[in-house]
């Protein structure tokens, strides 16, 4: 094949054309290729963004949760610690009250024991007294009856004799 020289012309125009063509359809896509580049880094920057403030409102959800637990187990402490204390004050209450009610019951059996005692030392002296008594008034009446028998006897040893 031979190629006739009035072609060549056209083929430098044509490779001067498809290479300012070419040119073109390169800076079309750079330029799609770069736009796209923009929107992706756009929407790379929202996505970014977007993942960032979902990463603070999960941090603040989280810490406003753990706020929330951390007041309601103060809370429930508190409540705890106070109940606590309350039946703490409660029991030595009752603790004191039935110690002084022991006391009480104490003194008044130790009373009472007293009262016991001085009212069997009466009944003793009673008794000692009665028995002292008893026993005069028996050893006089032993000795009146002597000195009866033997002054009756006396009699009727006289009457007889006479």
């Amino acid at each position: 094949m031979t190629v006739k020289k009035e072609a060549l012309p056209n083929l430098a125009d044509l490779a001067t054309k498809m290479t300012e063509e070419s040119k073109v359809a390169v800076d079309s896509v750079s330029a799609l290729a770069n736009s796209a580049a923009e929107e992706a880094k756009s929407l790379f920057e929202t996505n970014q963004e977007f993942v960032k403030k979902s990463v603070d409102m999960w941090q603040e959800y989280t810490q406003a949760y753990a706020d929330v637990v951390l007041q309601a187990t103060e809370q429930s402490f508190k409540q705890s610690l106070a109940f606590r204390e309350n039946m703490d004050k409660i029991v030595t209450d009752g603790f004191k009250k039935a110690q002084a009610l022991s006391q009480e019951e104490r003194q008044f059996g130790v009373e009472m024991a007293e009262l016991f005692k001085t009212q069997a030392q009466a009944a003793s002296e009673y008794a000692v007294n009665i028995f002292t008594t008893t026993s005069k008034v028996m050893t006089t009446t032993a000795l009146f009856s002597d000195w009866a028998a033997e002054r009756m006897a006396k009699m009727f040893t006289t009457i007889s004799t006479n």
